[in-house]
């Protein structure tokens, strides 16, 4: 499932921004 970790990997980075 590569569209998930990319999604994931997305949402976590935008998640972290302040």
């Amino acid at each position: 499932m590569e569209q998930a970790d990319a999604a994931l990997r997305l949402w976590y980075g935008l998640a972290q921004n302040p």
